[in-house]
């Protein structure tokens, strides 16, 4: 992982601009912190000098000028990932909707706030990815932003060990996650013959790595349904599933572990979020055709915190004979068998296939 070196915190209020330094000190005690007070602030600075990420404090008396550097950032340092800090009452401030940021975090945040927007933000610099597209990915808006109370689930899901009763817990006060998860349960492609109900049974069909990008999913989901039509988001949810699904059974198929059976199923259903992200970046971007939705997945899965097992084998090459992992290549066939279905394999990727332990799979593509 990539350090960071430059972090820029803008604030009036002098005690806690001093506090937010110390606290990213105790993160990072080898990162240059500029503090910069909103009344002294030229964007000449931005534009003559890097920075990894800004926090950027917002109050309903600077609102104008912290929406105003928000859209100058995203315009002219793309590569700069961008925080907002509110206090703890705080409205929802309209131009949330039209997100410029990659974090908000609510007063009282704590030094794990802070860790987790340094370290997500060095995940994304380390991306394999090229400079333009990651400028590119910079200026996306209508990115969305994780809420304390979905962070809140994520964090249960990542405890050592992994308590069901807490996570069905925090998605029961969730009531359009939980009835997406008591659906997803009963689907038929679990295989169960009775129909559940029950919040704790349902977690423990479809398993907790699953289940974890289920919420993801379904987070982004209710994010886009306010910027894209009905019928277009379910087309792209149904394409997610579809591609998550095959992957499953493809992984089943070439004998795979439990845990690659996980992460091959997270890669399909998560390459939706970039399928959402890159259309509603279509609307006002020409240049979002050098982007795809993998890409975006992946940049958003950093952005949230996801580990680079799944984020590095979301990125998906042009050719299957440049795939790195057997997982990148199930996800990159169950993207083929979902999209084209009727493939008449090259020779060079028929060999590709024999090479990967794939050539199982051949027949379930009809040429």
């Amino acid at each position: 992982m990539q350090d960071l070196h430059r972090i820029a915190v803008v604030e009036s209020d002098p005690l806690l601009q001093r506090a937010l330094r110390k606290a990213l000190q105790n993160v990072d005690s080898s990162m240059q912190i500029t503090l910069i007070n909103e009344q002294q602030l030229d964007e000449q600075l931005f534009k003559e000098k890097y920075f990894d990420v800004a926090f950027i404090s917002v109050s309903v008396e600077n609102e104008q000028f912290t929406h105003a550097l928000l859209v100058f950032l995203q315009q002219q340092s793309p590569l700069t990932v961008r925080c907002l800090l509110k206090g703890v009452t705080s409205k929802e401030w309209n131009w949330q909707l039209d997100d410029n940021i990659h974090f908000c975090l609510a007063k009282p945040y704590s030094h794990a706030d802070l860790r987790h927007v340094i370290n997500c933000t060095a995940q994304v610099k380390a991306l394999p990815i090229d400079t333009p597209a990651k400028m590119l990915l910079g200026k996306m808006k209508n990115l969305p932003v994780m809420r304390q109370q979905i962070t809140a689930i994520m964090e249960a899901f990542a405890a050592n060990p992994v308590e069901i009763p807490i996570i069905a817990e925090l998605i029961s006060n969730e009531p359009a996650l939980s009835g997406r998860v008591i659906q997803i349960a009963n689907s038929a492609f679990l295989g169960f013959s009775s129909e559940t109900v029950n919040l704790k049974l349902a977690l423990a069909r479809i398993g907790t790595t699953a289940c974890h990008a289920l919420v993801i999913h379904t987070e982004a989901h209710n994010h886009y349904q306010h910027q894209l039509a009905e019928q277009l988001l379910a087309k792209i949810t149904l394409d997610a599933f579809a591609k998550a699904n095959q992957a499953r059974k493809f992984a089943i198929k070439l004998g795979l572990t439990a845990k690659q059976k996980d992460t091959v199923f997270i890669l399909g259903l998560l390459s939706g979020i970039g399928a959402m992200a890159l259309t509603v970046f279509a609307k006002g971007f020409s240049e979002s055709h050098f982007l795809n939705q993998e890409l975006v997945s992946a940049y958003i899965l950093n952005l949230w915190g996801f580990t680079p097992t799944i984020t590095e084998n979301m990125l998906l090459p042009d050719h299957l004979n440049q795939v790195t992992s057997i997982e990148m290549a199930v996800h990159f066939l169950a993207k083929m068998y979902v999209e084209e279905q009727k493939i008449d394999f090259t020779p060079s990727e028929l060999e590709a296939m024999a090479e990967l332990g794939l050539s199982d799979l051949i027949s379930d593509f009809v040429p």
